[in-house]
């Protein structure tokens, strides 16, 4: 193997955060705690196997268009400046190869094990969860929407009101962190 193939190689494990496995064990506790409460405390290794690599090739996905999305802004931060695509180490195309692989693999796992033929009527986790995540995410989006209108609306008025007719005028000094 030549240096310029394992220079590439160790940008790709970076780009894909290979070291730093912290956020694929956040996908992952979830995940294989339902899959071993669904299995009475016993799944099938395959299965075990499927959801460990589920969640590593959902995180490396997810680092790579996170980086693409990001490449101009990480060279000015110090904190990301050395991530490969920032830095050179790889260019976007090269990142794009290795997004497509990922998602490749996911569209894959998507298809291998979607819903069976037999099946009738709404999977069991749209029919349940449906309703709780609209709940949650749905519905506090519209309040937050509304409170905004009638934020905005307010302000509008208050601001047009003539500024020449002050009471008292208040001084405020602040700090920068």
């Amino acid at each position: 193997m030549t240096d310029r193939m394992r220079n590439k190689l160790c940008a790709v494990a970076d780009l894909i955060r290979l070291p730093k496995q912290y956020g694929t064990l956040l996908l992952m506790a979830p995940a294989l705690w339902s899959l071993v409460i669904a299995a009475d405390g016993r799944p099938p290794a395959s299965l075990l196997l499927v959801f460990v690599v589920g969640a590593f090739v959902m995180r490396s996905a997810g680092c790579v268009l996170n980086d693409l999305a990001d490449r101009r802004l990480d060279r000015h931060v110090e904190r990301t400046q050395d991530r490969p695509l920032a830095s050179g180490r790889l260019t976007p195309m090269d990142a794009l190869i290795v997004g497509a692989i990922t998602w490749g693999l996911m569209i894959w796992c998507m298809a291998a094990y979607r819903r069976r033929k037999t099946d009738t009527g709404l999977p069991v986790q749209l029919r349940y969860h449906l309703p709780l995540e609209m709940m949650y995410t749905i519905i506090p989006l519209f309040m937050v929407g509304v409170l905004f209108f009638f934020t905005a609306r307010d302000q509008a008025i208050i601001t047009a009101e003539d500024d020449r007719k002050v009471d008292e005028t208040i001084q405020v000094i602040g700090k920068r962190w």
